[in-house]
């Protein structure tokens, strides 16, 4: 059997993962993982797409859907969902009612005025349907009231993320 050169790679050997998830606050790689909070106790799931600090505290944006995605098929009836935490501990949903129906909310920036922006893709029902139909932005001084913000993007646009640099804000765009 040749010997390898220095130069030539070897194969090392990697174990494969448990087939169950340690508990929490568990060593896992050196690491230890601590559950720190649980972002919604409702039957259909959520998720939560970005999170930012603020001038208070930390808030995160996401989406809370109605019951289970469907591996193929429309979007079900959903509503964005925002929540505030002083500590990145303990959150509390500052969701206002009825503001964020078949959004999903999925990007959440600090401005340089000390503000939150958050931004969303809007769904419409179609035909029995949610179809997406672009995107609308909110802002926030505290993280826990928010109001409609002009986004000056052409109807139809759908942000896709936004970033914070030295000189302003990008943003991807896409138009449907």
């Amino acid at each position: 059997t040749p010997t390898p050169s220095p130069s030539e790679p070897t194969a090392t050997p990697i174990e494969a993962p448990s087939a169950s998830p340690p508990p929490s606050g568990s060593p896992v790689g050196g690491l230890i993982w601590q559950e720190a909070a649980m972002f919604s106790d409702a039957e259909g799931p959520s998720m939560v797409t970005e999170v930012t600090s603020s001038g208070t505290g930390l808030v995160a944006v996401g989406v809370q859907y109605e019951h289970a995605l469907p591996n193929v098929g429309p979007t079900p009836p959903h509503e964005g969902r925002i929540w505030f935490s002083p500590d990145g501990r303990s959150w509390e949903d500052v969701t206002p009612p009825d503001e964020f129906a078949n959004v999903q909310l999925h990007a959440v920036v600090s401005l340089r005025n000390g503000s939150v922006a958050a931004w969303g893709m809007t769904h419409e029902e179609r035909d029995g349907f949610l179809e997406q139909t672009g995107t609308e932005a909110w802002e926030s001084s505290d993280g826990r009231t928010w109001t409609p913000m002009a986004t000056n993007l052409p109807d139809g646009a759908v942000v896709g993320g936004v970033a914070q640099g030295n000189r302003g804000y990008l943003t991807h765009v896409a138009t449907t």
